[in-house]
């Protein structure tokens, strides 16, 4: 595992990569699922710091939320507050709930002249 530095209240940056450069390029190179699949050999450390750190990363963050359905609530939010809490929810809730949440009290906006 490499050296993960912590940001505020003592939890890990989501720009340190909590795993190896060569796991971490298995994870890249794997589906979701196998995502999954491969992080089951990591602690449980590890696993919620890998899917916090993939769900912040857009090309990622199918694969964090499938490694997310491999941690404990307590896990999650050990390691990300409030933002581990939600990942732990949404990976919880299934793959067909991950699209974007509408907008609430969007004003719309019209180009007519």
């Amino acid at each position: 595992m490499q050296n993960t530095s912590t940001a505020n209240h003592g939890r890990p940056s989501e720009d340190v990569c909590p795993i190896s450069d060569a796991l971490f390029a298995q994870i890249c190179r794997s589906t979701p699922s196998q995502s999954r699949e491969l992080s089951l050999g990591f602690s449980a450390q590890e696993r919620a710091r890998l899917a916090l750190f993939c769900n912040s990363r857009a090309h990622l963050r199918e694969s964090g939320r499938e490694i997310a359905g491999t941690c404990t609530e307590a896990s999650l939010t050990r390691e990300g507050g409030q933002a581990g809490l939600v990942l732990f929810q949404q990976a919880r809730s299934g793959p067909e709930t991950w699209g974007l949440a509408p907008r609430q009290n969007s004003r719309r906006v019209s180009l007519a002249g």
